[in-house]
């Protein structure tokens, strides 16, 4: 149960930098959309239009922020598992090394004992 616990944890995690980054790349995509739209009226000299359009550049620059900062999270969260796979792999390596000597531990009893004359 004590690994369930991270791995809950580690999977809602994941799931929410995914959906922070998914999000942040509809954003700039809907802000690039009206972007290019406006774009001709800024062009033609509409203040309004020209207003807008430098506030969707500041838009789409915090979007891409947090995307990067998303994707930046999910890469951190892969390497936090990695490194949890490897601290668990260790210390089953370890378990089995043990297991192992007291395996051989019993067999060299056993044959100890076996290898004694007999008494007949």
């Amino acid at each position: 149960m004590g690994t369930e616990e991270p791995q809950t944890k580690l999977e809602e995690s994941r799931r929410g930098a995914r959906e922070a980054r998914e999000e942040a790349i509809s954003t700039i995509e809907r802000l690039i959309e009206e972007r290019r739209h406006l774009i001709p009226e800024a062009v033609a000299g509409e203040e309004t239009a020209y207003e807008r359009l430098v506030e969707l550049e500041r838009l789409v620059h915090e979007a891409r922020v947090r995307q990067e900062l998303a994707e930046s999270a999910l890469q951190e969260l892969d390497r936090r598992e990695q490194q949890e796979r490897e601290r668990v792999a260790e210390e089953r390596q370890r378990e089995l090394e043990a297991r192992f000597d007291e395996l051989v531990g019993d067999a060299r009893s056993c044959l100890g004992r076996s290898r004694r004359p007999s008494t007949f």
